[in-house]
C-alpha cells in the first residue's frame, strides 16, 4: 500500500492564563531549602530545563521566527501532508535499520509453527521497532484518508488547465494527460481504501489489484512530468532570461521524481515489491526532504 501520492504541491492561546498562573510573578514565593542544603547542590528538576529551553526560544526571535514558520506550514492540509511524508518514510527507514539488528520478527503464521517463542538478542530494540512500526502505519493510513477529497483538487487543476492551458503544445497535451491519469489514480486509490475499511464491499484481491493500478497510474504521472521537464529545459534554451531560482526548482523536481520513480514501479506489482523497507523508506525520506524544503521556502515571510 503506498501513502506517497503524487503530492498536489494553530493559533496559540493570547490573554491571562486560565489558570491563574499569571498571579505567580516570579519573587511572590521563595521555597526554603530542606536540611540547610545549598541550592546549587540540588539536582535541577525536569520541567527547570523545559522552562530554560522555553525561555530561550521566547528570548531569541530566530526561535520565535521558526515556531511561527511550522505553525504556518501545519496550518495548511499540503503542509502537513509534507511534515507526516517526511516523518513516515524516516520511521520506514529507522525500523528498517533496526530490524536488521534483531532480524525480522516472525509473522503470525511462522509462530504457529513454532514451539517456542523466539527471545530476540535485543528485547528493548524490538519493542522500539514495533511501537515506531505502528506509528509509521498510523501516519500512512492518515495521509491515505486525508486524499480522499483529492479528486476535487484535481477537478480545480482540470478547469484552470482548460482556462488557461499552456502555450506550448507538447506541455498543453502532457498537462491534458497528466490530468487524465491522475484522476484514474485517485479514484481507485479512495475505492480501495474505502474496501480496505469494510465500507465498500470489494474482496481482498480487487484490493490489490486496485492498490496497483493505482501506483501504475502515478507513475504514468511521474513519467509525463519527466517529459514535461525535459520539454521546458528545451524551450529554455532559447530564452537567456531563465533566474537562478527558476533552475533550482527545476533541478528539484528532476530530484522528486528520481525519488518517486522507483517507489511507483516498486508498489504497481502485486503481492510484493522490488525493493525492501530500508531503500524504500531511504527514497521516500529524500523526496520527503526536498518536499518540505520547498513548503518551507513558499511559507516564509
Amino acid at each position: 500500500m503506498a501513502d506517497g501520492g503524487p503530492g498536489f504541491e494553530g493559533v496559540p492561546m493570547q490573554g491571562t492564563d486560565p489558570y491563574g498562573n499569571a498571579n505567580n510573578a516570579e519573587g511572590s514565593y521563595k521555597p526554603t531549602v530542606p536540611y540547610g542544603i545549598p541550592n546549587h547542590n540540588r539536582p535541577r528538576p525536569v520541567s527547570s530545563h523545559l522552562s530554560r529551553w522555553f525561555q530561550f526560544i521566547v528570548k531569541h526571535r530566530r526561535g520565535r521566527d521558526n515556531l511561527a514558520h511550522v505553525n504556518r506550514i501545519l496550518s495548511t492540509t499540503s503542509g502537513t501532508d509534507k511534515l507526516l511524508m517526511l516523518t513516515g518514510y524516516t520511521l520506514m527507514a529507522l525500523t528498517s535499520a533496526l530490524e536488521r539488528v534483531n532480524g525480522p520478527a516472525p509473522s503470525p503464521a511462522e509462530l504457529l509453527k513454532l514451539t517456542t517463542i523466539p527471545t530476540p538478542a535485543f528485547p528493548a530494540i524490538r519493542s522500539l521497532e514495533g511501537r515506531l512500526k505502528a506509528l509509521s502505519g498510523l501516519i500512512s493510513d492518515f495521509r491515505i484518508f486525508s486524499r480522499l477529497w483529492g479528486l476535487f483538487g484535481i477537478a480545480e487543476w482540470a478547469v484552470s488547465t482548460y482556462e488557461a492551458p499552456p502555450k506550448d503544445q507538447q506541455l498543453r497535451q502532457i498537462a491534458y494527460a497528466q490530468v487524465c491519469v491522475n484522476i484514474i489514480y485517485q479514484s481507485l486509490e479512495n475505492v480501495a481504501y474505502l474496501s480496505q475499511h469494510k465500507i465498500l464491499k470489494y474482496s481482498n484481491a480487487t484490493q490489490n489489484k486496485m492498490w496497483a493500478w493505482s501506483c501504475r497510474f502515478w507513475a504514468a504521472h511521474v513519467a509525463l512530468d519527466f517529459c514535461r521537464l525535459w520539454r521546458i529545459r528545451m524551450l529554455r534554451h532559447n530564452y537567456k532570461g531563465v533566474t537562478d531560482a527558476e533552475d533550482h526548482e527545476w533541478w528539484r523536481q528532476i530530484s522528486s521524481n528520481l525519488c518517486w520513480a522507483p517507489l511507483t514501479i516498486h508498489w504497481s506489482v502485486e503481492n510484493g515489491g522490488l525493493l525492501d523497507g530500508f531503500t524504500t523508506g531511504c527514497l521516500g525520506t529524500a523526496a520527503g526532504i526536498l518536499s518540505v524544503q520547498h513548503v518551507w521556502r513558499q511559507t516564509r515571510t
